[in-house]
């Protein structure tokens, strides 16, 4: 048998030091991002709904803390999302499905963000946050607007929930279950259309890259600007389009390579505070384009 990176398991951890019967349907979600590495479980027992937040920086033992009770039980999580600023549960009460966010940082519960969906098929939500920190998911709808539809519901640092329509057809049978995730900042999405046909579908949000990063301007061997970037990270990079400015911007070039030298501009080689005649000032930017010819 072959064995893939032995000893590297961490010792287990004890999320909660109570007895629970009757905890079920166990959600976990890792946020590492600039100085946040945590871990956050979002769990169900007993009509409580419950989170608990582990910082593997600190190695501090997990915090325990509500999120919701309700009156005489029946409340059933589905899911959680988690940003870098907030977490964002969801339960199905009475059979509709209902949002929340909270603040990670003080634990303020806000109100219901209301009916994300009147949808009683949901079993699960499964989430995904893109490069850009923005955080979805997605659910069968029975919404006045979106009938009959699949739709992507939108987190952005706001109460509101946003919505856009995936897929839509007369007489559509309930989705269950929809699954996405996301690479970049683009969103990928898969189901299966209906009960009687059985078809899986995908489709996927074909967004702009994310920016690149470390662009550096430096004199080249010949004197010429020389550009140097990391590469980008979006999975489906197709170009780099530099663009130039000496009193107004414009595209200049276009390449698959993480650097560019500008042989029409030399530096100055006099040393300061001599004065190159006929000198000017040069600026630069490099936009990351994708496949879909995305900017």
């Amino acid at each position: 048998m072959n064995i893939l990176q032995p000893n590297t398991w961490t010792d287990q951890v004890l999320i909660s030091p109570d007895n629970h019967n009757n905890c079920t349907r166990p959600r976990i979600g890792a946020w590492n991002a600039g100085s946040e590495d945590k871990v956050y479980f979002y769990y169900y027992d007993d009509g409580v709904i419950r989170w608990r937040e582990r910082n593997i920086a600190t190695g501090a033992p997990p915090t325990n803390e509500l999120w919701f009770i309700a009156s005489g039980g029946g409340a059933i999580d589905v899911g959680f999302v988690v940003d870098d600023t907030y977490i964002y549960g969801f339960f199905k009460l009475g059979g509709v499905l209902v949002w929340t966010p909270r603040l990670k940082s003080d634990n303020v519960a806000y109100p219901f963000g209301g009916n994300s969906n009147g949808n009683t098929v949901v079993t699960k939500i499964y989430s995904t946050t893109t490069a850009a920190n923005k955080s979805y998911t997605a659910a069968w709808s029975t919404l006045n607007e979106f009938p009959n539809s699949i739709v992507r519901m939108g987190f952005q640092h706001t109460h509101e929930l946003l919505y856009d329509v995936i897929h839509t057809e007369s007489g559509l049978q309930p989705v269950p279950i929809v699954n996405l995730s996301s690479a970049g900042n683009d969103v990928h999405v898969i189901w299966k259309d209906n009960f009687s046909n059985n078809k899986l579908r995908y489709k996927y949000d074909d967004q702009a890259p994310t920016a690149l990063t470390n662009l550096t301007v430096t004199k080249s061997q010949n004197n010429h600007p020389l550009l140097q970037w990391n590469p980008g990270l979006e999975p489906d990079i197709d170009q780099y389009v530099i663009y130039k400015s000496t009193g107004g911007w414009h595209s200049i070039y276009q390449t698959s390579s993480t650097s560019y030298e500008d042989t029409t501009e030399s530096y100055c080689t006099l040393p300061p505070p001599q004065q190159c005649d006929g000198g000017h000032d040069v600026s630069y930017y490099v936009k990351v384009m994708d496949l879909g010819s995305h900017l």
